[in-house]
Formats: structure tokens, C-alpha cells, sequence
């Protein structure tokens, strides 16, 4: 009977054994579906950019990535000048601090302004959103019926460069510049030579107050800018100020004056050590431009347009 009874309760003790082992087992699924949801926010930080990340120099606003974009006239294939180029766009990705939108600024006249010259351009923040493809999603291909002309085709916006920027404090004309280095294309050719876009340069970059109308009570470019309270606080009834404040970046329709400052910004130092920070933030296109022509067209075109069978190679 004592034999019995140890044998009943060795099977009592493995039957609860198994319990707890069934009970642990259960549990540990739901501690690892717990842990899941900290492992996406780490992994949608690090996509976004928002992983550790080393600190900006004092007198720099903003670091990020640049791309230049041209909307080719009706029936274009080849830009020779000015004259096949509908509307030129830059777009602006802020990486650093993190938190600002994606900009497309349009450019007025169509090409940037000649630093050497310090030529004056009026441009407009367009549209914001938080990746450069949103952006881009109203720029594809599209084919319309004409009276006189039949069928026309208007081409989707080409991406003509890529490559670093920064904002930043002071340089030689004073007040916020916007300093950029390009990277893709490696040598600039026939289109980046027509649109302005030189290996490296720098502008002097204002936003206009929107109470100031001009003469006569000129209309803006684009939409009313709606500004805060805060932002509206930094005009004071002066007709520019310098972007030293990245917000007004973030809004659409805030217009812009880009005047050329230096064509070697980063050569001469112009932006001290924001310009080393342009150098540096540029080191990834020394990767870039190891790569042969062709691939590198491809990779700037993707990294831009929305997929599109019928969107054409940057020229």
C-alpha cells in the first residue's frame, strides 16, 4: 500500500510538473508579443533616421538630404535650355534634428541662382509631407487630347541630383544660408549645367513676411501660409527674415528668397564648422560615386519618382 501510495504521488507531483511546465509555456508567447511592439518603434526609429546620431554644430539649423527635379515641357526628351524645362523643383529631407517634414520648394526662374553673380530668386514652399515619394506622387506622366495637336504627352519630373545640405548661421553675406554639396550625378552634364546645379553652393535664404503684398497688393505664389502665432512673432513687421527657424520650412506656400552667396562653400570654410559638416555628411557620396554611371542614374530616379512603367531616366 506505502509503494502504492508514493507511485500515486510521484504521478500526482509529474502530473503537476507538466501543469506548470504547460502554464509556462503558455505564458511565454504572450511576454514575447509583448516585447514585439517596443521591437517595431525601434526599428521604425532607426528607419526614420532617429537612431543615435551625432550632434549638429552650434551655428547649423538643419542637415539632411537634397534632390533637384526638373518637370520637362510637353513632347520634351532632351534638355537643351531653359526653354524645355516647365517648372524646377528642390526637395528638401531633414535628417537632422529629426522631426521635420519633406519640402518641394519650386524655384521661379526655373534654374538656381548664380552664386558667383549673386543672382536673386523668388521661390515657394509648395507642398510638406514625411517622405520624399509623397511628394513626388503628383509629378508622373500624364497624356491629354488636344483640338489642334492631337495626342500630347507631358513627361513625368526627372531627377536631376542628389546629394547633402545644411542650414546654417552667419557666412560671408550673413543671415541663414543654405549650403548643399551634390553627389549624384558624379560630373554634372547637359541638365544640371541648364538648371544651374553646380558641384557645390550656397544661398542666402529668407522667408517673406506674409503681410508684405508688395506694390499694389500682389498676390503670393502659392497658398496663404498659416503660420502660428509664434512664427508670425519672428517678423516683427520686417518684410524678410533669414530661415533661422526650420518651422517655417514646414509650412506650405511660405515664399522664399534664395540669393547666391558662394560657389565653394565648402572649400572655403564659408559656414565654418557647418560647412565641416557638410563635408562629412557628403562622405556617403564618395560610395556613390564609385559606383558606374548607369547605376547611379538608376538609384537617383528610384530614390525619387513613384513606381511609374512609363517614368523616364534622368538626363
Amino acid at each position: 500500500d506505502d509503494t502504492a501510495k508514493g507511485q500515486a504521488g510521484a504521478t500526482g507531483s509529474g502530473k503537476h510538473e507538466e501543469q506548470e511546465e504547460e502554464q509556462q509555456q503558455q505564458q511565454q508567447p504572450a511576454k514575447e508579443t509583448e516585447d514585439k511592439p517596443q521591437d517595431h518603434k525601434s526599428k521604425a526609429a532607426k528607419a526614420a533616421g532617429s537612431s543615435k546620431t551625432s550632434a549638429l554644430p552650434q551655428n547649423t539649423v538643419e542637415q539632411g538630404r537634397v534632390f533637384f527635379l526638373y518637370k520637362p515641357t510637353v513632347q520634351t526628351e532632351q534638355v537643351s535650355g531653359l526653354r524645355d524645362v516647365q517648372r524646377f523643383f528642390m526637395l528638401l529631407q531633414p535628417q537632422q534634428p529629426p522631426g521635420g517634414s519633406c519640402r518641394l520648394i519650386v524655384i521661379g526662374k526655373k534654374k538656381l541662382p548664380n552664386p558667383a553673380k549673386h543672382e536673386r530668386y523668388f521661390a515657394f514652399v509648395e507642398a510638406t509631407a514625411a517622405t520624399p515619394k509623397e511628394l513626388t506622387e503628383g509629378l508622373t506622366a500624364s497624356t491629354y487630347e488636344t483640338k489642334t495637336r492631337g495626342q500630347r504627352k507631358q513627361g513625368p519630373a526627372r531627377a536631376a541630383g542628389e546629394g547633402s545640405y545644411v542650414i546654417a548661421k552667419g557666412g560671408s553675406r550673413g543671415g541663414a544660408h543654405l549650403a548643399y554639396e551634390l553627389e549624384l550625378p558624379a560630373e554634372p552634364g547637359q541638365a544640371q549645367q541648364v538648371l544651374g546645379i553646380k558641384q557645390q553652393g550656397s544661398f542666402v535664404l529668407s522667408a517673406k513676411n506674409p503681410d508684405n503684398k508688395g506694390r499694389g497688393g500682389v498676390p503670393s505664389a502659392g497658398p496663404e501660409p498659416a503660420y502660428s502665432e509664434q512664427q508670425r512673432e519672428q517678423f516683427q513687421g520686417r518684410a524678410w527674415v533669414g530661415v533661422e527657424d526650420r518651422s517655417l520650412l514646414d509650412v506650405a506656400g511660405t515664399e522664399l528668397l534664395l540669393v547666391g552667396a558662394k560657389d565653394d562653400p565648402i572649400d572655403t570654410g564659408e559656414l565654418g564648422a557647418a560647412s565641416d559638416a557638410l563635408q562629412q555628411a557628403s562622405a556617403e557620396g564618395e560610395r556613390l560615386q564609385g559606383q558606374g554611371q548607369q547605376q547611379q542614374e538608376q538609384q537617383l530616379q528610384e530614390a525619387l519618382e513613384p513606381a511609374n512603367a512609363d517614368a523616364e531616366g534622368g538626363d
